[in-house]
């Protein structure tokens, strides 16, 4: 999905398991892609339906999917979301302070593009 994102493309997918899949929780209705209920082909069919013919949708989700992409999945942000979840597994073991250090070390060590 970021993938199509990154391109300038609305998504059509199943709304099933938001939860559990980042992914999906990016994508917001008639905003950067189309939702459908999960093994409802008709909806399938009407959500691309409504993409293909719908200039003004079309070029609306299309420009929202990009800046999803750049402005929510930028490098800092990704590597913020990353040392979040490893404290949050690590405070589980009881041991942030070298997760932390280690993550950031490497970071900041890290050639810039």
């Amino acid at each position: 999905m970021m993938q199509a994102f990154g391109y300038g493309l609305p998504v059509v997918t199943h709304n099933l398991r938001r939860e559990h899949n980042p992914e999906i929780v990016a994508l917001v209705e008639n905003v950067n892609g189309l939702l459908f209920p999960r093994s409802d082909a008709v909806a399938l069919a009407e959500r691309v339906r409504t993409i293909c013919t719908n200039e003004s949708l079309r070029v609306r989700l299309s420009g929202n999917a990009l800046d999803t992409v750049t402005t929510q999945y930028t490098m800092a942000n990704m590597v913020a979301r990353f040392v979040a979840a490893v404290t949050s597994i690590s405070s589980i073991r009881g041991d942030t302070t070298t997760v932390r250090h280690t993550v950031l070390e490497s970071d900041a060590s890290s050639p810039r593009r």
